[in-house]
């Protein structure tokens, strides 16, 4: 039995979903998308007696990395795992950044960590797969997947990190995206994938004729 579960805190005024997962022998913690609300997370962590060992983004926009600077200010050392493929312009104000990309395994929490590069909604997008659960972030929502009509979006690489890189996974993983975009907060892939549209396309072009 996994020794780590996953906490979902609906933070912001953007619908937008901040994760801990955490290691409940060792009482640490992986910080996912700390977009908001630094102080409900900085309290949160006092309130489960959870040490943080590092953060995790999925990708650089602001409602994903604007409660960085605060809470590296509690915890100055505190490492942020963030994609080198990411236009600079994304790149969060903060110390500590590790680069990462698609193939990058990661081993924290005495787990592995598969770093999935899922470019379309930004270039630096990474979803994170480990034991049960993949973090989509952005790139895919319980319901549709992110805007591609944003700087550095392409919607091309959307679909192929959607239907080649996403859709094949095991289909019992927990999904856990950015937002709140759907009928549940969180549900396995193979639930997403027989009620969301987006991963039903029959062409690559009937998808991209959703974004033309």
């Amino acid at each position: 039995m996994t020794d780590i579960s996953v906490l979902q805190l609906a933070i912001g005024p953007m619908d937008n979903f901040a994760y801990f997962i955490i290691s409940k022998a060792q009482k640490e913690v992986l910080i996912v998308d700390p977009g908001w609300e630094a102080d409900t997370l900085l309290k949160k962590l006092i309130e489960l007696s959870l040490t943080p060992i590092g953060i995790l983004l999925t990708h650089g926009h602001y409602d994903h990395v604007n409660a960085i600077p605060e809470i590296q200010a509690d915890y100055p050392q505190l490492p942020v795992y963030f994609s080198k493929n990411e236009l600079a312009m994304f790149a969060p104000k903060c110390n500590n950044i590790v680069d990462i990309e698609g193939g990058t395994v990661l081993n924290l929490l005495g787990i592995t960590i598969q770093c999935i590069a899922t470019p379309g909604h930004s270039p630096g997008g990474i979803c994170f797969q480990l034991t049960d659960y993949l973090f989509t972030g952005d790139t895919l929502f319980i319901q549709g997947c992110g805007r591609c009509d944003l700087p550095g979006s392409n919607p091309k690489e959307m679909y192929n990190s959607l239907y080649t890189r996403l859709k094949p996974l095991p289909g019992h993983l927990v999904v856990y995206a950015g937002h709140n975009y759907g009928h549940v907060p969180s549900t396995t892939l193979s639930e997403v994938i027989a009620s969301n549209p987006i991963l039903n396309c029959e062409t690559p072009a009937q998808f991209l004729g959703r974004f033309f």
